[in-house]
């Protein structure tokens, strides 16, 4: 059974909050302050990210949240346009925008963090971790590709998690 059928199954009210995550780490040099770089380079926690984001925004109607959310954060530099009513226009979003953006602007934006975990003083691993939260009702509009994610959902018995 794929993620869409256990949501569907799940009869959650549209607004209801799916949490997604993404994991990926790589052994580094902590002693020299290049770990977080270096994870940054050898992992694909990024890419996946910005890969899923612009699938949601080309995909959904209802996206300005994702590009106000990526604004505030600092990673993507732009405004939207308005139509003749003065409505927002959706800006057609690039996943390697949104992957530039997050690396160089790594310390100031909340998608994708670094877990650090020292062996020594030396070595460690890093884990990349990238979460997002978003509606039931946009996640199974869009049906983006999960593979290699884990879905977090709140249901009437708990909270629900499983992976993709």
């Amino acid at each position: 059974m794929n993620y869409v059928e256990k949501l569907t199954n799940l009869n959650l009210p549209a607004d209801a909050t799916v949490t997604l995550t993404y994991s990926d780490g790589c052994d580094v040099f902590v002693h020299n302050d290049t770990a977080i770089d270096d994870a940054i380079k050898e992992t694909n926690t990024i890419r996946t990210f910005s890969d899923l984001v612009a699938h949601l925004a080309e995909s959904s109607e209802t996206t300005h949240w994702i590009l106000e959310e990526l604004r505030d954060n600092y990673v993507l530099d732009f405004e939207d346009e308005e139509d003749d009513n003065g409505d927002p226009i959706p800006t057609r979003l690039s996943s390697y925008e949104v992957s530039d953006g997050i690396r160089d602007l790594f310390g100031d934006q909340d998608f994708v963090r670094a877990e650090i975990k020292r062996y020594d003083y030396k070595r460690g691993f890093c884990d990349m971790v990238a979460t997002l939260n978003i509606s039931v009702e946009e996640l199974l509009k869009s049906q983006p590709d999960l593979t290699g994610w884990e879905v977090e959902v709140e249901t009437a018995d708990g909270t629900l998690t499983f992976e993709v």
